[in-house]
């Protein structure tokens, strides 16, 4: 299960189960408040308390996972185009300092270099 974690899972599948297991653990506290609440010690603000930071904390992570996933997952798209001689589109997020704008400038050094042997390969056609 680790191993299909680390090398098989896309991206976003990663995020939502990562979501999942962050929103079961987010419920211990819940369960423990609400188990709690039979005593007469206004454990109301503690339930309501674990409920928001429940809620919190999957509304943060299914935020990370677009912000995080959509440029990694659109350079790997784009990447894949690239490999197979599609030049004409643009190279996003290589404005980004991240791992996703390295690879975006280096696919546009590809690019490039893609370009100018394709030019290089019609000249030397021409001649022949």
């Amino acid at each position: 299960m680790v191993r299909w974690f680390k090398a098989d899972a896309p991206i976003r599948v990663k995020f939502v189960a990562l979501t999942l297991l962050c929103s079961v653990l987010a419920s211990v506290p819940l369960a423990a408040a609400i188990l709690w609440g039979g005593k007469p010690d206004g454990t109301t603000p503690m339930i309501v308390a674990a409920l928001a930071a429940q809620i919190a904390i999957c509304a943060l992570l299914l935020s990370a996972r677009k912000l995080i996933c959509d440029p990694y997952v659109t350079t790997v798209v784009r990447m894949e185009a690239l490999a197979a001689g599609e030049f004409a589109e643009p190279i996003r997020f290589s404005d980004y300092r991240d791992c996703v704008g390295r690879m975006a400038r280096a696919m546009a050094t590809f690019r490039d270099n893609g370009v100018r042997l394709a030019s290089a390969s019609d000249a030397q056609q021409l001649v022949v």
